[in-house]
């Protein structure tokens, strides 16, 4: 049994009993609800389902290139859930820089309850005595999925994300670019960018199709609603049609 498989134990179990919970899926990669790239946030369905209800842009599937990110994101999402247990699933890294980003994780979520599956004895918890720490064995059935089967599942993702996509065209004259360097990585064809409001809370993704410079105009295909869209931030992957990923060596 591994992270996400008891994560999703966790909901049923708290589902069957009547109980409101959440997901806050902080794995950017492997996912459990939603996009790749993205933190996100999700309410268990009776049918077992979770309904996805808001995400916070990275945008890239490396934790470390994304640290600043996850952190901001998994801080705000964990503040919208206002009742009920959550349930957070955190991505896999537990050594070395891996392993201070997972503390960085407890000390922005603070949670009552800690559970340890496997061997991650390192990690610090001196700081936070209210919190709760269980100690699991891994199961003997759990393992590492091969990275074919890994980009595959991110593949996927992006697809079910992206199915009922549209293309829109967004004037920069009013809608801002997320930094001034971004105007030239919106050059790049596939780039995946996220879409915010202007209180900054992250609305959804979107594939830049087309750049003009000329008439300051970029197309994306998005499946969301853009009509408060105020601001489009870069990430770090190009998608291909298959919804394939290569990365961009620039820092997010």
């Amino acid at each position: 049994m591994g992270k996400s498989t008891f994560c999703g134990l966790l909901l049923k179990a708290m589902c069957d009993t009547r109980q409101e919970a959440s997901l806050l899926d902080a794995d950017l990669g492997q996912k459990m609800i939603g996009p790749p790239a993205c933190v996100t946030l999700g309410s268990a369905l009776p049918e077992g389902a979770i309904g996805l209800s808001g995400l916070a842009f990275v945008g890239t599937t490396d934790p470390l290139r994304g640290w600043r990110g996850l952190i901001n994101g998994i801080r705000r999402l964990s503040t919208k859930v206002s009742s009920g247990p959550l349930v957070i699933n955190t991505g896999g890294l537990v050594h070395g820089p891996g392993l201070r980003l997972k503390a960085e994780k407890v000390k922005a979520l603070e949670p009552d309850l800690l559970v340890l599956i496997g061997e991650v004895r390192a990690l610090e918890l001196d700081w936070i005595s209210h919190t709760q720490v269980v100690e699991l064995p891994p199961s003997p059935h759990a393992r590492r999925k091969p990275e074919g089967q890994r980009r595959a599942a991110r593949r996927h993702a992006f697809r079910s994300y992206f199915q009922d996509s549209k293309e829109t065209l967004f004037d920069l004259s009013k809608v801002a670019l997320g930094s001034p360097e971004d105007s030239d990585l919106l050059l790049r064809n596939r780039l995946l960018i996220g879409l915010s409001d202007d209180a900054g809370e992250d609305l959804g993704l979107g594939i830049v199709t087309a750049f003009d410079a000329q008439a300051r105009t970029v197309t994306c295909l998005t499946p969301i609603d853009v009509s408060a869209v105020v601001q489009l931030r870069r990430g770090n992957l190009l998608l291909g049609e298959d919804f394939s990923e290569n990365t961009l060596a620039v820092a997010l």
